[in-house]
């Protein structure tokens, strides 16, 4: 398949309602390589976890301008081995929730949240759903030194894409996503 032109990514910015700084080159490509990869926020997301790549493997692959210095392989160690595929769904609230809260609710509807290195193979599967949408991974915790829950939680703005830390028992902001599974 040909490369984007810069004349049809401004054409798509201009349809888009003006400059978009998630627009990038690379990720129009990406969409234009495998479309079926980017699908409908509502949809289900299928993807496959490999658990044989290394911690720091799946850490790099997501180019985070940062990730939180507790975010290591000690603090979040990979249990399993092997292969498998999954399917994921996301779940939103319209107002604050805590991490406590979220994971009772997805509990109480059937589902489990996902863990670390399952949103790491989401990430990589879908990179351009994640623009703009805060996600929550509350499947992957770890107590830091005040004896808090933490979750890993991913955020992206004009500069670049964070993975950071946040504490369970403070509240996740509306419209923050919470990738799941069916249990």
């Amino acid at each position: 398949m040909s490369e984007i032109t810069t004349g049809q990514m401004r054409r798509l910015m201009k349809g888009s309602g003006g400059d978009n700084p998630f627009y990038t080159r690379k990720s129009l490509q990406a969409y234009l390589d495998n479309p079926h990869r980017f699908l409908d926020r509502r949809s289900i997301f299928r993807i496959t976890v490999d658990l044989d790549s290394s911690f720091e493997a799946m850490i790099e692959a997501g180019n985070y301008r940062s990730v939180d210095r507790n975010i290591t392989s000690e603090n979040f160690p990979v249990k399993e081995e092997g292969t498998y595929e999954l399917e994921l769904e996301y779940y939103e609230f319209n107002k604050v929730v805590t991490g406590e809260e979220a994971i009772k609710f997805l509990e109480e509807a059937g589902f489990r949240p996902v863990t670390l290195s399952e949103f790491l193979a989401f990430h990589s599967a879908y990179p351009i759903w994640l623009d703009n949408f805060p996600i929550a991974v509350l499947g992957s915790c770890w107590r830091d030194s005040d004896d808090d829950l933490c979750a890993p939680y991913f955020v992206e703005d004009q500069e670049g894409r964070y993975l950071d830390l946040r504490k369970l028992n403070r509240g996740f902001i509306p419209h923050c996503y919470f990738l799941a599974v069916r249990k």
